[in-house]
């Protein structure tokens, strides 16, 4: 119940606002009121993959799920009126108490990386594909991150994890953990849906 309640926190912030780490949130209330930065630019693409029909839970398969310690994704059809829009999965720890992890995934059908560059946290590279760490209001960026990959024109996935740690009682496992986790995920979500996809 705890990583739920977590996760709606965390999931809410979400389609609000995802902005790069050390850069001021930024709340937009329509995708036209946010336009890319100019001459942004990014790592070319291996290729461009369509995810406009993609299930977020089918990105991970069911033999990696002891990999992340997983069970079971729950499908979440996220349309609010932040200014990154599509479907999410909520992975849960298989431990399920107080104090555990979580990943989620998910594909972004209405906007690309550019709109989460930022010059505080440069992106990275994972599996060819330009990938923006994110932070999100009111998550302790020692304790979450999330991972924008740069999947297709106007279109991106993301993969995000959370220590499940309260930050006014721990210490999170630090920013590049949290973030290697959540690239590592991403990662993942490329290759599977590189081999859903034939590409």
């Amino acid at each position: 119940m705890k990583a739920m309640l977590r996760a709606a926190a965390v999931i809410g912030a979400l389609t609000a606002v995802l902005v790069g780490c050390g850069s001021p949130a930024r709340s937009v209330e329509s995708p036209s009121s946010a336009p890319p930065p100019p001459n942004w630019y990014v790592s070319p693409r291996p290729v461009a993959i369509a995810v406009d029909d993609v299930d977020p839970c089918t990105l991970i398969r069911k033999d990696q799920y002891q990999k992340y310690d997983i069970l079971g994704g729950s499908y979440i059809p996220v349309h609010e009126t932040g200014w990154v829009h599509g479907p999410l999965c909520f992975w849960v720890s298989t431990y399920n108490h107080q104090g555990s992890d979580s990943y989620t995934s998910r594909v972004v059908t209405d906007h690309g990386i550019e709109y989460a560059l930022n010059d505080q946290e440069p992106y990275r590279i994972i599996e060819g594909y330009a990938a923006q760490p994110l932070v999100s209001p009111g998550s302790d960026p020692s304790h979450w991150c999330g991972m924008m990959v740069d999947i297709a024109p106007g279109r991106a996935l993301s993969a995000s994890y959370d220590d499940g740690l309260e930050a006014s009682q721990k210490l999170g496992i630090g920013r590049k953990q949290v973030c290697d986790k959540a690239a590592e995920m991403a990662k993942d979500m490329i290759l599977n849906l590189r081999a859903q996809r034939h590409q």
